[in-house]
């Protein structure tokens, strides 16, 4: 019996504070929007009560919170909708990459998991899988081999994610 498949992921280091930082790092590169693009579109979102702003920008806070995370993760993909890519091209791949992962990682936070809820989750993957490759291709990483997911309680989930 192999105990490490039995352990659950660690919602918050794991995935939010793994994989979102990742991402704010691969979004704010020169070579994608630039960290400039990013923070601005922070600082023109109109005032809601439903989600957290950050007038300041995203892509300068250090020692950011799980619940700082979470609360990003609520806006990234509004924040670059209507980007463009620096060098001008479409950021249509990005926006599929980044949709996959936030509901792959909205989708794992459910405090359980259904047949239905896991075909969810690899639908979200596949989609993730399909345009990873955007980042490689715009020079952002060279793989996909992130740190903070490594540990033996994501094994199963790193099959998933990285080995496509």
């Amino acid at each position: 019996m192999n105990i490490y498949l039995s352990i659950t992921p660690d919602i918050l280091h794991q995935l939010l504070q793994g994989i979102v930082k990742h991402l704010v790092a691969w979004l704010s590169n020169p070579l994608v929007f630039g960290q400039w693009n990013i923070d601005m579109q922070c600082h023109l979102m109109p005032p809601n009560h439903q989600i957290v702003l950050f007038p300041r920008g995203i892509t300068t806070l250090v020692r950011v919170t799980g619940k700082e995370h979470k609360n990003m993760c609520r806006i990234l993909l509004g924040l670059i909708v209507d980007l463009q890519i620096t060098g001008g091209s479409s950021s249509a791949r990005v926006l599929k990459a980044m949709r996959g992962l936030l509901d792959f990682l909205y989708l794992a936070q459910l405090p359980s998991q259904t047949t239905g809820m896991i075909a969810c989750l690899e639908c979200s993957l596949a989609a993730f899988h399909e345009n990873k490759v955007v980042f490689v291709d715009l020079g952002v990483c060279n793989g996909f081999n992130v740190p903070k997911i490594q540990s033996p309680s994501l094994w199963p989930i790193n099959m998933f994610i990285w080995d496509n």
